[in-house]
């Protein structure tokens, strides 16, 4: 039987990853990180569970169509404002090996489909 996790599970271990850095650890910390830990503290709780979520996928391209989490109120709007805050880039900064890990072979083909190529 499976176990039911809370269902923010993941921000509570994001939470917990990050006092590590802010206790006796603090010293460990550049001047950029830490300002990345306020940052990310200042954020509404959706926020951050938007960007853990991301943070732990399995690529560094997240393709916003599968950003759809129950507990996440609004998550593609969301994706949209903190893209504009600078928490993601575009798909225009990523290189070609971390967006083609991302797409599926339908989307590959489809893309090799629309610029001439014929798979």
């Amino acid at each position: 039987m499976r176990k039911t996790l809370p269902e923010r599970y993941y921000l509570d271990h994001f939470y917990e990853f990050l006092q590590f850095f802010e206790g006796a650890n603090r010293p460990l910390v550049d001047t950029k990180t830490a300002a990345f830990i306020e940052a990310f503290h200042a954020l509404d709780k959706d926020d951050q569970c938007l960007i853990v979520r991301a943070a732990n996928r399995k690529y560094p391209v997240v393709v916003s169509k599968t950003f759809d989490y129950a507990e996440i109120n609004e998550p593609l709007e969301r994706l949209t404002r903190l893209r504009e805050a600078g928490w993601f880039t575009s798909i225009s900064q990523g290189d070609s090996y971390s967006l083609g890990q991302a797409m599926t072979k339908s989307d590959l083909l489809m893309l090799l489909k629309d610029n001439g190529c014929q798979a």
